[in-house]
This record gives C-alpha cells, structure tokens and sequence, in this order.
C-alpha cells in the first residue's frame, strides 16, 4: 500500500476550487478514477439529483444523501449502474431496491453502523469490498444525508489510499460530512 500526503497549501487551494468549480464532471458524466492521489482538487459537488444537498463526485465514486425516486432516475440518465445504500433497514418507508431497479440500476444494500461507541469495522469493511467488486462500474454510495457515506468514505481513504487522519477527515468533510463527526471517525483510525 503506497502512503500519499497531501501538501496543506495546495490541498486549501484546491479545497477552495474543488467547493466553487465542478467543471470536471458534469451533470451527465460519470466520475473518473483518476491515477493520482486523492485530493481536495478530486472532489467536485454537481446539482442534486433529489437528494438533501449535492451529489459528490470523488474517487472514481457518486456520494449523496436519500435520493427521491426521480433522483434515481436522474442517476441512471447520468450513468450510474450501481447503487449502494448504507441506511439501515429500519430507516426506509419506502421499497428504495424496486424503484433502483425500475431505473434500470443494480441495488446493493450494505448499512453502515456508527454509534456514540464508534463505527462497525465489520460494516465498513462490507461496503469497502463491495465497492471493490463493483470496480469500473459508475456506482453511487447513498445515507440519509451524505453523513455516513463521507464517514465510510474517510476510512475508505485511510485504509485503500494509505492516508492519515488529519487529511482524510479535510476530505470527507469537504465530501458532506459533519465536523461532530471527526472525532469518531479520528478515533476508528486509532484503533
């Protein structure tokens, strides 16, 4: 596993573009892996597609909050054929795997656990091997608001990317989640 850092001078420079610009994907394009590291310059927010916020587009991967049906819908125009939920079960009203599937998209459900306690390794590690199967696939990774999705998605950083904890919380915070939500995720990547 190659260790990358992330200068802290281009990495606020390219936070600040990376918030203002989304001229590398656009709202038809599928996201693209890229060779280099993982970078604030390598996330890019697009219109949301019914989503609580915008759809993040970083690491090869679409992030978003609950989209509504005509997100999915929206999704599958875009390009996306793989959709995985991290909600859990209990969460949903809604038959979220049939209008995926109407869509013409595959489901996937794989729900992230986070609790006061910290975050399931078991559950993060379900969805890291799950992305890794769906490889080369334009896949869209979805929570309730894009929290638990950018929390996955940190460790994801650390774990496949080599990163450290201070860079890879900037990034998933500059990917949605919330700033209370570091200290979690700081203290999974401890253990």
């Amino acid at each position: 596993m190659r260790t990358l850092k992330i200068n802290k001078s281009i990495h606020l420079m390219g936070a600040v573009a990376g918030l203002l610009m989304s001229s590398a994907v656009g709202a038809g394009e599928a996201p693209r892996q890229h060779a280099g590291p993982v970078s604030a310059d390598t996330i890019h927010r697009l219109e949301a597609w019914g989503t609580p916020g915008p759809i993040v587009a970083a690491d090869g991967l679409y992030f978003a909050g609950q989209p509504d049906p005509g997100g999915f819908a929206q999704a599958a125009a875009a390009g996306v054929t793989q959709v995985i939920n991290i909600r859990g079960a209990d969460e949903v009203n809604w038959d979220i795997a049939a209008v995926v599937e109407n869509a013409g998209m595959e489901y996937h459900h794989a729900p992230l656990v986070l609790s006061r306690q910290g975050i399931d390794a078991a559950s993060a590690a379900r969805i890291s091997a799950l992305v890794q199967e769906l490889a080369g696939e334009t896949v869209l990774i979805h929570c309730a608001s894009g929290n638990r999705v950018a929390v996955w998605w940190a460790l994801h950083l650390a774990a496949e990317h080599g990163m450290n904890a201070d860079d890879v919380v900037q990034l998933a915070e500059l990917a949605g989640m919330n700033t209370s939500l570091a200290p979690l995720v700081e203290a999974n990547l401890r253990q």
